[in-house]
């Protein structure tokens, strides 16, 4: 039925291509002009029609014409099938290399004919950024606006772009933009206005391997629990492994047994150690995390004195993040660094519950199906996957398995040398930072040139662009969402700057006089002699003294300068062009990109992004995995009698290669991807209860942020807080009377009539505290006190959330030590997460009330 269903999908896109290529045909003779005004024209009848499907076929006839015009470029057939399934909120699984920003273009075109802000989210700023640039034209010549956000921005300057029909911005800067918006004090400095239409580019990466991530925005917890981390450290260092505390490696959980809770209560002298108000538990399961699951080089490096985290998914530094839950201070005291102030969380978000505001989602991956049952589950999204556009030459060659990481070390040295003998082009992707360096180091022992690209490295897109060129070898960290293709040949615009440096070079010696002797002197016999002649033009040329002003390495000004450019355009793209089409041809015959990954990682994705990057579109590429018995994979629930007899098989040989190696790898990644899945769904129960939480609170700063009549609200809160004493006096057998004594005390009230029952207590004493309140207020003749109290309720809000947060972490922790001792601990975290909530309202409530009152006293006493 399934398969029924895909088939009537493709035969329905086809046709629709069909009718796409020729209606294209026929506005191939209008210029961008008239064509704008036709895309504007379908903007008008989606007004009146309101039917987006009727639509589609022109709206991508004509964004495909626009393409043409102003890219000189065209889109294949697979591609407007990928604009088709994303159009139809379905996630579209392109491979690697067949163009995804291309594809993006035409589904948000037409998406934003119907007024909604469309919103494309990339892994990375830099890609958003490039994104934008290379398609802001086109947009522009569909009449729509394209803004960009950018982590360097001004709130004026988001504020202004997120205003824009379509938007190009990275996941985490947009989820902490909301973020924000939750703690704005005026309605005119929100961000993001509307959640209507997403297209995510790496969909798996963000709402899959990073959902687990909390994004926090947080501020200096000012309570100083220093001392705390050094202590919790000499403490872990006394416990000792499978007798006070259990690793759980494949959760990444520590368990404290009871021989170590006893052991820890007598080291500290307290009674108990799982106690919320003397949360030590916590700092000494922290402390024995980091010494198992958190390294130096893998997980995080140190700059300036400082840990900055490395993300483990495309191996890039994350400056500006930070561990929770006292990690990062612990890692610090690991690492014998000053420790950094406790942040203090202000409010919290993951991209799972993000993304799930949007009325549409959609997106783009090569690696969709791996994962289509949780899209399917979680997201409602069904993953609909897209032919090649050509065939593939690829050669996946099977996994070699090494007895230890020496052999393999030395047996990828090996490789690279016999490769590079050739010429063909490498790259090898390692896992961590400390793998990229130990391999670096032999391969310069071997006097074999390369270039690393990890997370200490800056240069990314200049790596990236050398990595497909004749003779270059390329260590990278896991290159998952690196969004840069590896061209065979190398980029062109780089190969061109690369010319220029060269002719400089060159140029510094112009006061030679003869040409041949300029050969001779700078051994050029080998090189090309149009390059010859490109230099022997300029020599003579009057732009030669202007070139030879230009610095060092900033060729950019050629571009500024117009004789300049028009010179070297006429004359050295010729010789670039010829010369990539000469390399890239040498490298084809080759074989291609050959790709060597270091290890195999947890998930299946991460190995494909890797693989995926040779063979683009129907070119050669040769990829193979080294690994050894002693790599992590290994370590996570694999059978030891399995891993004792290829130990045995390998032992007298130097690898094993085979079809049963590569079978039992891929069960253990399915392994590890269920037992991820199944540790996702466990988190998210748990999340869950708190996003629930935090949309009541944000939901209540909304409506008193966009209140026109605060008195309302102020109402609300009279009459809760009156309800609550009332009720708690009653608890302790006081009388009616006694209590409206206490009342008319506490707040200066006059209330002398004769009260019966509880329900009248109640209304009588809210409407004199309230009418009190106002009469305060009026005698005040303060312009400005809507304001004033708004900002009080929604900041009094903010601090009972702040401390919910807090204390809902800790519950969290104590939970899991809970989860261990077979205790039911979702339920106990339920019961007491409503619990807490309960208490966080109740005093929240007393909070608003009392700084109520103290303003008006406050304001009172200066006048």
């Amino acid at each position: 039925m399934l398969f029924l269903k895909k088939i009537t999908q493709y035969i329905y896109f086809y046709y629709l291509i069909l009718r796409i290529n020729l209606l294209e045909k026929n506005l191939n003779h209008l210029n961008l002009f008239q064509l704008k005004i036709k895309n504007l024209e379908l903007k008008k009848e989606y007004q009146k029609k309101q039917k987006l499907n009727n639509l589609i076929i022109r709206s991508f006839s004509i964004t495909k014409a626009i393409l043409k015009k102003t890219l000189g470029l065209k889109y294949y057939n697979m591609q407007l099938m990928g604009a088709l399934v994303l159009s139809k909120n379905q996630i579209a699984e392109i491979k690697t290399g067949e163009g995804k920003t291309l594809i993006s273009i035409l589904t948000a075109s037409l998406q934003a004919l119907t007024n909604k802000t469309v919103t494309l989210i990339t892994t990375t700023e830099y890609l958003s950024i490039r994104d934008f640039y290379k398609t802001k034209l086109i947009y522009n010549n569909l009449g729509l606006t394209v803004g960009l956000i950018k982590s360097t921005m001004s709130h004026k300057e988001k504020q202004l772009n997120y205003k824009k029909n379509i938007i190009y911005v990275s996941s985490n800067i947009i989820v902490f933009d909301f973020l924000k918006d939750n703690l704005i004090i005026r309605k005119k400095d929100q961000l993001i206005s509307s959640f209507d239409f997403c297209i995510i580019d790496e969909i798996d990466s963000i709402l899959i391997d990073d959902a687990r991530v909390p994004l926090i925005l947080s501020t200096v917890f000012k309570k100083s629990t220093k001392i705390k981390y050094k202590i919790a450290l000499k403490i872990s260092s006394k416990l000792k492994k499978n007798i006070h505390y259990i690793v759980d490696y494949s959760h990444k959980l520590i368990y404290l047994t009871y021989l170590g809770q006893i052991l820890i209560e007598k080291l500290l002298c307290i009674k108990k150690l799982s106690n919320l108000s003397n949360s030590w538990i916590i700092f000494i399961i922290n402390s024995l995390k980091v010494k198992y699951f958190y390294f130096k080089d893998i997980h995080y490096i140190i700059q300036n004195k400082k840990i900055v985290i490395i993300n483990e998914l495309n191996g890039r530094a994350m400056p500006n993040k930070r561990w929770n839950k006292g990690i990062h201070q612990s890692i610090e005291t690991k690492e014998n660094l000053e420790i950094t102030d406790l942040s203090c969380e202000l409010v919290y978000m993951t991209y799972y519950n993000f993304f799930l505001k949007y009325n549409n989602l959609t997106g783009m991956t090569g690696t969709g199906q791996i994962s289509q049952h949780e899209f399917k589950k979680n997201f409602k999204l069904d993953v609909f996957q897209i032919p090649l556009n050509f065939l593939s030459k690829k050669k996946e060659l099977s996994d070699l398995l090494f007895k230890d990481k020496k052999s393999k070390f030395e047996a990828v040295v090996i490789k690279c040398k016999e490769i590079s003998l050739t010429g063909q082009p490498i790259l090898i992707g390692t896992k961590t930072i400390l793998e990229s360096k130990k391999l670096a180091f032999l391969l310069k022992k071997e006097n074999l040139y390369f270039k690393i690209l990890n997370a200490k490295t800056d240069q990314e897109q200049n790596i990236i662009s050398q990595a497909g060129k004749l003779n270059s070898i390329t260590i990278t960290t896991n290159i998952a969402g690196r969004g840069t293709d590896i061209i065979l040949g190398g980029e062109q615009k780089f190969n061109y700057f690369k010319s220029l440096q060269k002719i400089r070079k060159i140029c510094i010696y112009y006061n030679i006089c003869f040409y041949k002797n300029l050969i001779i002197r700078y051994k050029l016999k080998n090189s090309s002699k149009s390059l010859i002649n490109i230099i022997y033009l300029l020599l003579k040329s009057k732009y030669f003294k202007s070139f030879f002003k230009i610095k060092q390495n900033n060729f950019n000004l050629i571009i500024n300068n117009h004789n300049l450019s028009n010179f070297f355009k006429k004359n050295l793209n010729y010789y670039t062009k010829k010369n990539f089409i000469i390399e890239s041809k040498k490298i084809k015959n080759l074989g291609g990109l050959y790709i060597i990954g270091f290890e195999r990682n947890y998930s299946r994705r991460i190995d494909n992004q890797l693989i995926g990057r040779c063979g683009r579109q129907g070119n050669p590429g040769i990829s193979q995995f080294y690994i050894s018995l002693e790599d992590d994979i290994f370590n996570y629930n694999f059978s030891l009698k399995i891993k004792q007899k290829l130990y045995k098989k390998i032992k007298n040989r130097l690898f094993l290669s085979s079809f049963f190696i590569n079978k039992t790898l891929l069960n253990l990644q399915k392994k590890i991807e269920e037992s991820a899945y199944e540790q996702r769904i466990f988190l998210y129960k748990y999340d869950n209860i708190l996003v629930i939480q935090q949309n009541i609170f944000f939901k209540e700063r909304k409506n008193i942020l966009n209140s026109k009549n605060i008195n309302i609200f102020i109402y609300k809160y009279f009459f809760s807080f009156v309800t609550n004493k009332v009720l708690l006096l009653i608890k302790y057998n006081i009388s009616i009377s006694n209590i409206k004594k206490i009342f008319n005390k506490e707040f200066n009230l006059k209330i002398c009539q004769h009260i019966n029952n509880k329900k009248n207590l109640i209304d009588i004493l809210t409407n004199h505290l309230f009418n009190n309140y106002n009469i305060k207020k009026k005698n005040l003749n303060f312009l400005e006190n809507i304001s004033v109290e708004k900002i009080i309720l929604m900041k009094s809000l903010d601090q009972a959330w702040r401390n919910q947060l807090y204390f809902m972490a800790e519950l969290k922790e104590i939970s899991f030590y809970l989860n261990y001792h077979k205790k039911n601990s979702f339920d106990i975290y339920k019961k007491e997460a409503l619990k807490l909530f309960y208490y966080q309202k109740k005093t929240l409530i007393n909070i608003i009330i009392y700084r109520l009152h103290n303003t008006l006293n406050k304001l009172n006493d200066k006048k």
